[in-house]
């Protein structure tokens, strides 16, 4: 257990009471561990469906990528769509805590959360269905790292009408957050958001309801923290910091790809990517780093129902991130490598089909500015 985690060790007491107060109204929990619906280990490719195939891609193909917009036709793209809305946001007892801004993008394929509480404290949050294991997914951050509910990575479904997210949140410091969260739309057309939160090693247990009302919304000035600057617990995000800027992507050697524009939000917790093909293909990516796990987190969401989700940290000057990943050829792994070259950022991709044995590089791209 290193210095950084054994502050977070005791500071934990205290950051469950103040999540309990500030990020209370804000979404999720965490993990690749699901306990919600799993997929079909029976069926072909697990009864995964397949788009376009993003960590097999070459520049010709990603180059050529359009939006075939697979998630306009309804189905489970849009079992969350109940959410999507502009909210107030009050406790049972009625008092306000926060106001929610919860948008459709990528053609129906992404629910964008953007969390404000009374306070002032923001985080936001992608929901997305991956047809390849047939899994709703949350990745949500707030700009309060090193609290409990700090950066989660949930899955799970629609069960019984409801949608239910839930996973365990292994921190290194040796304790295990489990989560339950819950979202079901009432006759009045308001959403009941409800979760339960335990860390067993240290005998806590904690709920929470948040009651959503259709409004116009005015979310409260936003709030500054400093959980990501030097000395904090978050402090290890600035690493990235070279990944913040307006870019043309072009493959090397190769054509011009597309244009991204990566943006350090949530006083400067999170890189958010939007990157568009020269062919129309758009995606948001998430990039942070989470104290709990001391990893950090990639998660990209594309118009074309594609989710990649890696994780890693930095090796020689370079942020190396990897995890596994169902193709159309079956699981393989999947290793991205960003790092500095001049003026330029290389972005590597890398397939191994052998459990990480040997890689193959199947397209290498570079970030130029402008």
């Amino acid at each position: 257990m290193n210095r950084g985690t054994r502050r977070l060790w005791r500071a934990l007491p205290t950051v469950i009471l103040a999540a309990g107060i500030a990020g209370a109204g804000s979404c999720v929990p965490d993990t690749a561990e699901p306990l919600g619906p799993q997929i079909d280990l029976a069926r072909p490719n697990g009864g995964a469906g397949f788009g376009w195939d993003l960590p097999l891609m070459g520049h010709g193909q990603l180059a050529r990528a359009f939006p075939g917009t697979p998630c306009t036709g309804g189905g489970p793209y849009r079992d969350f769509d109940f959410w999507v809305g502009e909210w107030n946001v009050t406790a049972v007892n009625g008092v306000h805590i926060g106001t929610n801004d919860v948008t459709s993008e990528l053609d129906g394929c992404l629910v964008f959360e953007h969390w404000t509480a009374s306070n002032g404290s923001r985080g936001y949050s992608l929901n997305d269905y991956d047809p390849e294991t047939r899994l709703w997914n949350q990745a949500w951050v707030s700009q309060n790292t090193a609290g409990v509910f700090g950066s989660l990575r949930p899955s799970g479904g629609i069960v019984g009408g409801r949608m239910e997210l839930t996973g365990l949140r292994h921190a290194t410091g040796g304790f295990t957050f489990q989560d339950s969260w819950t979202w079901e739309e009432n006759e009045q057309g308001q959403v009941i958001q409800s979760a339960t939160v335990a860390v067993p090693e240290l005998n806590f247990f904690s709920s929470f309801t948040g009651i959503y009302t259709r409004a116009a919304i005015t979310p409260a000035p936003p709030l500054k923290t400093m959980f990501c600057e030097a000395g904090q617990f978050g402090a290890p995000t600035r690493l990235a910091d070279f990944l913040t800027g307006e870019w043309s992507v072009s493959a090397e050697p190769g054509p011009f790809i597309g244009t991204s524009v990566i943006e350090s939000d949530l006083s400067n917790c999170l890189f958010i990517e939007r990157f568009e093909s020269r062919g129309g293909l758009r995606a948001i990516a998430f990039t942070y780093f989470d104290p709990w796990t001391e990893l950090f987190y990639r998660i990209w969401v594309d118009s074309e129902g594609e989710r990649l989700q890696l994780e890693g940290g930095f090796e020689n000057g370079a942020l190396v991130l990897q995890g596994p990943e169902h193709s159309k050829s079956g699981l393989v792994d999947v290793r991205i490598t960003w790092r500095e070259d001049g003026t330029d950022v290389l972005q590597i991709w890398e397939v191994s089909r052998d459990g990480g044995g040997t890689w193959d590089t199947t397209v290498t791209l570079a970030y130029s500015p402008g």
